[in-house]
Formats: C-alpha cells, structure tokens, sequence
C-alpha cells in the first residue's frame, strides 16, 4: 500500500503536545524541541532566562519529558540508570489539549535514590490510589499535585507568566542544589516541607536521607575525596593568612582522615602538595608521618614557594 502523502495520526497528535508545551516554556527562556529522530525520552531541552534591557541572560538549565496521558511512566534497568545520570533537573509536563490545560510535575525524588544500589526500576504514578509499594528494587513516585496547573494560552499574561517563573525558577534551583550534592556524594535532599500548585515555594525546607542505606562502595570513593580536598582547600586559606596554628589543626585532622578513608589520587596529590607548600608558608614545625588508609608511608613532595 503506498502511503506517500499521508502521517500518522497518532504521532502527530503526541506532535501537538510537544509544540504547546514548546510554546509554554518558551516564555522562561530558551526551549528546544529535540527532533523525533534524536528523541531519547528528553523532548525539550529548556533554560531559565533573566532579562535585562534588550537581552535575556540565560541561566538554570532543565528538560523536559511530555506526555498526553496520565499512563504510568516506567524506567526499567538501563532506562533506570539512565534517568539516575542526568546532571539537570527533570520536569514531567502533561497536556490536555482537549481541555487546553498543562501541568508541570518535578522529578526532586531522583537525586535521593543515590544510595539504592539495587535498584532496578522507578515508576511514576499519577493513581494516587496505587497500591504498589517501595522496595530496594522498585521505587514509586507519587504524583498527586503539579508545581503549575494552567490554561496554556493564559502565560501571555504578564502577571500569570511572572508568577510562574518565579515557581519554576525556585523549583529548579531547589533540584539543582540536590543533584550537585548527589554529585559530591551526600546521600540527602532538600525538599519543601509542603507545596501548593500554583504558589510560591515559601514553606520551610526539611533533609531527607538516610546515610544507613547508603551502599559502602558506590560512593564512598567521591565523598572521601571531596572531603579532603574541601580539608585541602582550607589548608591553603590558612597558608596564605599565615595562620599557623590553624594550619597544624587542619594538618592533624586530614591527616587522620586520609588515614582512615580510601581517596583518589587526584585528591591525594593535591593534599600532599597543600600540605608541603603550607608548611613552608607558616614555617610550621609540625611532623607527621602520613599513611593511606592502606598504611603505606607518603612521602612529603619537595615544593618551592
């Protein structure tokens, strides 16, 4: 049969929801529509923008995932990992066209599953009625109340459009600022105590995480390095105040911690070479013998300031 001239009907219809959500977002800031050819679940890539005179400065990166229906929307094995690995916040934005209606979901949970190593499969649920339940293999996500509920022509309000680009905005940095210290190793999130769909993002922040269920090996490595070059950092803030005392204690502490954690080698250079040109600088006559977590003896490099 030879359909030259014809598409079909039900992709273009998922078309149409991704150019009224294309036009929607495009009043924060950037919006790209990724082509059907190139779609690997991400449909637009999106931006925050702040204007100033004639430019818009543009800031805070997301995506976006849209969807017509309120189907569940299942990530399995590698689609698992895949959604895990993102760098930048996600929004799950529904349209009904029908009812000319959008609503924006985040995806705040995800930076919090850090610490299930066993995890193989995250499904968001719009059935507030679900009875499936959490387990160390399967997480459901809940999504009974969207950050914004709106008719999708009413952003070409001035003051709907402000109102809700301060509701994205704060949603968005509040993901951002969880993903970074997912990235750093700490297994907690910063979440709003409650929320409102459509209503600023006022309430008291609260922690989640639970450093027990955090597997031993999958992150320990970063969080181990990362500390020690925060602990680095510090040592050469107090070299250049020439501070030598609270060099000697940043020196004793460190020098503990690299003795009782495993770092990369990276973190430990940058430690040893802190620690050689800072003991110059405040001519401290503190001597340690350094050992990795290993026990093996580190020498002090030669540093010239």
């Amino acid at each position: 049969m030879n359909n030259t001239g014809s598409i079909a009907a039900n992709f273009h219809e998922g078309s149409r929801s991704e150019y009224l959500a294309q036009y929607f977002f495009s009043a924060f800031g950037t919006s790209f529509l990724v082509p059907h050819q190139e779609d690997s679940g991400i449909d637009l890539y999106c931006s925050l923008g702040t204007r100033k005179g004639p430019l818009l400065f543009i800031e805070n990166y997301y995506l976006v995932q849209i969807k017509s229906k309120k189907d569940d929307i299942i990530y399995e094995n590698d689609s698992c990992k895949w959604l895990l690995s993102h760098n930048y916040p996600i929004l799950i934005c529904l349209i009904d066209k029908k009812e000319n209606i959008l609503e924006i979901y985040t995806t705040e949970f995800i930076p919090s599953l850090m610490a299930k190593d066993k995890l193989k499969k995250v499904i968001i649920t719009f059935n507030s009625n679900c009875n499936i339940k959490s387990s160390d293999e399967v997480y459901i996500a809940k999504f009974t109340k969207p950050i914004i509920r709106s008719y999708i022509l009413d952003i070409g309000k001035s003051e709907i459009k402000k109102k809700y680009e301060s509701i994205l905005n704060a949603w968005i940095k509040l993901d951002q600022e969880n993903i970074e210290r997912k990235n750093i190793g700490f297994d907690l999130q910063v979440v709003p105590e409650k929320f409102e769909t459509n209503t600023e993002l006022n309430s008291k922040r609260v922690i989640n995480g639970n450093f027990l269920s955090r597997d031993s090996s999958k992150y320990k490595l970063k969080y181990n390095s990362m500390l020690l070059l925060y602990l680095s950092n510090e040592i050469n803030v107090a070299a250049k105040e020439m501070n030598r005392n609270k060099f000697n204690e940043l020196f004793i502490l460190s020098a503990k911690i690299l003795h009782s954690f495993e770092v990369s080698n990276y973190a430990l250079q940058y430690f040893l070479s802190s620690v050689a040109a800072g003991k110059k600088k405040t001519e401290s006559t503190i001597d340690i013998m350094l050992k990795d977590s290993k026990g093996n003896n580190l020498p002090m490099p030669n540093i010239t300031i």
